[in-house]
C-alpha cells in the first residue's frame, strides 16, 4: 500500500506523505477496504486517480442530492480533501465531475499560452469554467447539484456513473443507454 501511493508509514503505521497534502505530520486516509467489484474497478496508480467502471444509482431530483459511489469516493480520499468541479460535458448530454486539482491543472494547460486579456482567453475561460460549480461530496458521499447541472443532463431517478480515467461523469440511465447503442451502431 505505502508504494501504491507513493508514502511511507508513520510511527502509528499510517501512510503519508512528508510534505504532502495534509503537511509532513498529518497521516493521509486510507480507503476503506472492500471486497466489492465496485472498489476493484477503481485504481490509484502513483499519484494519479484512475476512475474507471460503470456504476448505476439512483438520484433525488427533489432533493437534488446524489451519493458519489464508495469506489470513487476512496480513490479521491486517497488524494486529500474530496473536493470536485461540476460541469456540463461538452460533448454529451451528462455531467462531468473532476477532482478539483485536476481540473485546475486541466485549466491551467489549456490557458497557460494564451493572453489573459485576450478575446480567445475570455472565448476559452467562458467554455471550461463560467458554468463550473465547486460540490464537496459530505462523509458519506453525498452532495447537492446545481439545478443548472441537473436540467442540463437531464437527470431523473435513475442515473449511471462512468469512469473517465482522470475524471467520472454523471448520465441520466436514459440518455447512457442511449449513448451506448450510438456507440454499439458506429461500430457495426
Amino acid at each position: 500500500m505505502v508504494q501504491e501511493l507513493g508514502g511511507r508509514a508513520n510511527q502509528s503505521g499510517q501512510v503519508g506523505r512528508a510534505g504532502g497534502v495534509g503537511g509532513p505530520h498529518r497521516p493521509l486516509r486510507r480507503p476503506p477496504r472492500s471486497d466489492s467489484s465496485e472498489t476493484r474497478s477503481i485504481g490509484v496508480r502513483g499519484a494519479a486517480l484512475i476512475f474507471s467502471g460503470t456504476v448505476p444509482a439512483t438520484f433525488d431530483p427533489k432533493k437534488a442530492r446524489i451519493s458519489v459511489p464508495s469506489a470513487f469516493r476512496s480513490a479521491l480520499a486517497s488524494q486529500g480533501p474530496m473536493e470536485l468541479m461540476g460541469r456540463r460535458s461538452s460533448h454529451s448530454r451528462c455531467i462531468e465531475l473532476w477532482p478539483k486539482a485536476t481540473f485546475d491543472a486541466q485549466v491551467q494547460q489549456r490557458t497557460a499560452h494564451l493572453d489573459p486579456f485576450s478575446l480567445e482567453y475570455e472565448k476559452l475561460m467562458r467554455r471550461l469554467v463560467a458554468h463550473a460549480h465547486a460540490l464537496t461530496p459530505d462523509a458519506e458521499g453525498r452532495m447537492i447539484l446545481p439545478r443548472e447541472l441537473i436540467e442540463k443532463a437531464e437527470l431523473d431517478t435513475e442515473v449511471v456513473f462512468s469512469g473517465r480515467h482522470g475524471f467520472f461523469q454523471l448520465w441520466s440511465a436514459k440518455h447512457w443507454a442511449a449513448a451506448l447503442a450510438e456507440d454499439e451502431e458506429a461500430e457495426s
